[in-house]
């Protein structure tokens, strides 16, 4: 077992640990006031790795992402970890030029972007990256603040189960 797997089987015992000790207690905050105890957590995590394994991820599928630092990007993780894929992530100041070099070198079969992040749309990129290389994109739009050109989000969404709509597929 390389480090890396046991790096990726400490990580989700520590979910698990912590979901059956103190599923309650609140685990993530953000700063629109949305909230996950560690209990949803898991179970979120748990469902998006359903949701990936349902599109063909699985143990060592190689995927990159580049999301913003957000609640889904840590369910991501962990729901990738779960499934024992490969993942890379990428911070998402990188654009084309680096992120083509990065997925080419790793052989990424999958990268997974934001729709738009800070003024700039990531799936053109990515849709020409996939063209290139061969591989699968999927968009993961975290609730962001609004975007004052369509105004598609106004706030925290109101009933608790906010990720009742996660941008990324659950199973």
């Amino acid at each position: 077992m390389s480090s890396a797997d046991a790096s990726l089987r400490q990580w989700w015992e520590l979910v698990e640990g912590r979901a059956a000790a103190t599923p309650d207690l609140p685990m993530l905050v953000d700063n629109h006031d949305r909230r996950i105890s560690f209990g949803e957590f898991r179970e979120l995590a748990l469902r998006v790795a359903a949701g990936l394994a349902a599109t063909g991820v699985g143990a060592g599928t190689q995927v990159s992402w580049q999301l913003p630092t957000t609640i889904e990007s840590a369910v991501l993780m962990s729901a990738l970890s779960r499934l024992g894929a490969v993942q890379n992530p990428i911070i998402p100041l990188l654009r084309e030029a680096e992120v083509d070099f990065i997925v080419e070198q790793l052989g990424t079969t999958l990268l997974i972007v934001p729709a738009v992040f800070r003024g700039f749309d990531y799936r053109p990129m990515a849709e020409t990256i996939a063209a290139r290389r061969g591989l699968r994109t999927m968009v993961c739009d975290p609730y962001l603040p609004p975007d004052p050109a369509t105004a598609r989000l106004t706030g925290p969404p109101v009933d608790t189960d906010w990720f009742a709509d996660f941008p990324l597929p659950l199973g």
